[in-house]
This record gives structure tokens, C-alpha cells and sequence, in this order.
């Protein structure tokens, strides 16, 4: 009999033992990680497995059947992938089909034939590792398209809370289950420089594996609970690229926090993360707008009319001197005398009407001195 010929009556001759051979292939698929009765159930398992031998056999018989055991792979691996199995134990359950097509066909012949087989092998293990790739393809797919939907449902809880805010305790609760969080805990939010997304999405991934990063009114952001980082964490954080929001009590305060958090992320330079207690006179004045533009054309007009280096002199000692609150470190910083540094403070309060060392006033000229067209001068 022509080689083919023989692999074609084989065949034929072990579909009458589909059944059976799918039952012995269910049991031993039960040991592979996984495979749980309470993930898969048993009629699952010997209907697939039945349904994908018969059509396996029916092809090695000659009979064209390639287009449905394509799609009947595919449906495999897009049911596996949504029922959570690992893809390794998948592959190996699929390509245990090989072991048991064997078995049944050299059995199908007298035993002084069997070796006569040794040549189908290679017809029997192409048909196995179509199906294979197949099953892993769709697995693939339907993985991703898996991801995608949790990406867009994830999404749309973060701008539901950040946004709109969620009232109802029991639907805040479910947010925070989907967004792996606890809704009673500390949370800060950390939302990443605009033009800093591959750095942030690389330190956010060193800070802590797995925590997500969502995206939110064209900003990227993570959730993070402090306490879980420990101080070392915290210290990496604040390299990031980033704005930090202040800490919040609960997930029912983040929506307070977020406009605060995007406008830090603005101020966040790389390797170093914006904070409030930092950037809080540029988030004041830019929240002021036109009044404090006002006043401080009123105030530092003066100032800024000076001769170039006469103002940045002027500015820079002004700004030194609020940093520290110290003449004798402004001093040591800008590498003149004390005597010196009280005469431009003097100069400072007769050109702008601020004496800045008084609390109050000094907490006035910071926020003057941090609108866009003074921020930069006398800095460096």
C-alpha cells in the first residue's frame, strides 16, 4: 500500500475510537497547572478535545477539513485566553494531540506495520503544529483584545472618579477593587510631565511592578499607595518626571486633587518630581491670573525696569533670602557680606513697598515672584 495510503486507511479506522481517546486525553490535560474543575469544566474539555481529533484524524485521512479545524483552533485559544489559562500549559495540552493520534494509529495497523509509520510522522506533526499555531494565535488576540477592554474600562473609572467624582460608597468601592486599590487608604496621585511619558511609564514600572498607569484628559497617572513604597520608594518617586498631589485620606478626596496634580506635572522637571509644598507660589498665582498679574505690575514694575544685571542681582538675592530665611546663608550663598545682603533687602522693600522678612509679606512677594514673566529671572 502507497505510504499515503496506508496513513489514510489508519486514520479512517481510529475515528470509530474518537470518543475514547478523548476521554484519556481529558484526564491527563487535569494535570497540567490550570486546568481546574472549577476553571474548565469536564464536558468543555472532552468536547474540544473530540471535536479537534476527529477533525485532525478526518484530515490525515485526505478529506479537506483544514478550514474548519483552523477556525475550531481558533475558538480554543480565544476560550482558553478568557478563561485565564496559562498559555505554556495550553501549548502543552494541545501538543499532547500528537502522543495520542500516534498511539491510536500505530495501533490501527498489525504490529509487523507499525514501523513502516516512522515516515508519517513528519504529515502527523505538521498537522499537530498547525493547530498549535493557531490556538496560539487567537490566544494571542483575544489576550490583547482582553487587555484593551480592561485599559478602556479602567480609563473610564479613572475619569469617572477624578472627574466627575463617585458618591455612592459601595460604587467607589468597585472602582477601587478595579483600580487595585483600597478605598480607605492614603493615596497620592503622580501624573506625568506631558513630554516625559516613557520615563515615567519605565519609573513607575522600577517603583513597583505591576502598578498600572492610566490615562486621563490626555495626562498619564498612577495611583499610589506611600506606605507600600517605604522611604526608599518614596526618595525614587520624587525623581520622577512628574507632579505629586498631596496625600489624600481616602479615594473620595483624589477628584480635589487632580487639577492640582496636572499643574504640577508641568512644573516637574526630569529627575525631579514637583511637590505643592515646593510649587505652591506658581499654582497660586496661576490660579489668581489677572489679579496677581496686576499687583505684580504694581509691586515689581520697579524691579524689573532695572538694568539687566542690577535686577537679576536684586531678584536673586530677594529669592535666596526667602529659600533659607537667613542673612548669614544668603550671604554665604551668594558669596558676599551680610552688610551687603541687608542693603539690596532695603532696596528690594523701597522699589516694591514688600519687606520679605516679614512672614506674611515674604509669603506675597513669592507668589508675585512666580508668574511666568518674573519665574525665571534671577534664578541660577
Amino acid at each position: 500500500m502507497h505510504p499515503h495510503g496506508r496513513l489514510e486507511a489508519a486514520a479512517r479506522a481510529c475515528l470509530g475510537d474518537v470518543d475514547a481517546m478523548a476521554l484519556r486525553y481529558r484526564a491527563e490535560v487535569r494535570t497540567l497547572p490550570g486546568y481546574l474543575p472549577g476553571t474548565i469544566s469536564d464536558d468543555e474539555l472532552h468536547r474540544s478535545a473530540r471535536a479537534v481529533l476527529e477533525l485532525m484524524l478526518r484530515q490525515l485521512a485526505g478529506e479537506d477539513v483544514a478550514a474548519a479545524l483552523a477556525e475550531r483552533s481558533a475558538a480554543i485559544g480565544r476560550h482558553r485566553a478568557r478563561l485565564g489559562l496559562p498559555l505554556d500549559s495550553l501549548l502543552r495540552a494541545v501538543r499532547m494531540d500528537f502522543r495520542f493520534l500516534w498511539e491510536s494509529l500505530t495501533s490501527a495497523v498489525a504490529p509487523e506495520q507499525a514501523h513502516e509509520f516512522t515516515g508519517d510522522v513528519v504529515t502527523l506533526w505538521d498537522t499537530v503544529e498547525s493547530h498549535s499555531n493557531h490556538v496560539q494565535a487567537a490566544y494571542t488576540e483575544e489576550l490583547m483584545s482582553l487587555r484593551r477592554e480592561t485599559e478602556l474600562e479602567r480609563g473610564y473609572l479613572v475619569r469617572q472618579l477624578l472627574v466627575t467624582g463617585i458618591d455612592d460608597q459601595r460604587q467607589r468601592e468597585a472602582t477601587a477593587r478595579t483600580l487595585g486599590v483600597a478605598s480607605t487608604e492614603e493615596l497620592v496621585l503622580v501624573v506625568a510631565r506631558p513630554d516625559h511619558s516613557r520615563a515615567f511609564r519605565n519609573g513607575i514600572e522600577a517603583l513597583q511592578a505591576g502598578l498600572p498607569v492610566h490615562s486621563s484628559d490626555g495626562y498619564e497617572l498612577a495611583i499610589v499607595h506611600p506606605p507600600q513604597l517605604g522611604r526608599g520608594g518614596w526618595q525614587r518617586m520624587l525623581r520622577l518626571p512628574a507632579g505629586i498631589s498631596p496625600r489624600a485620606g481616602d479615594l473620595g478626596q483624589l477628584p480635589g486633587l487632580w487639577p492640582v496634580a496636572r499643574k504640577l506635572a508641568q512644573l516637574a522637571r526630569p529627575e525631579h518630581a514637583a511637590l505643592m509644598e515646593e510649587h505652591w507660589p506658581e499654582l497660586m498665582s496661576e490660579d489668581l491670573g489677572p489679579a496677581i498679574a496686576a499687583l505684580g505690575a504694581d509691586r515689581l514694575d520697579p524691579v524689573l525696569e532695572l538694568p539687566t544685571h542690577a535686577r537679576t542681582t536684586l531678584l536673586r538675592t530677594a529669592r535666596e533670602y526667602l529659600s533659607t530665611g537667613s542673612i548669614s546663608a544668603t550671604a554665604e550663598t551668594l558669596f558676599c557680606h551680610r552688610n551687603t545682603i541687608l542693603k539690596r533687602l532695603h532696596r528690594y522693600q523701597t522699589l516694591t513697598g514688600l519687606d520679605i522678612t516679614v512672614p506674611e509679606q515674604a509669603a506675597l512677594a513669592h507668589v508675585l515672584m512666580s508668574t511666568p514673566d518674573v519665574r525665571e529671572e534671577g534664578r541660577g
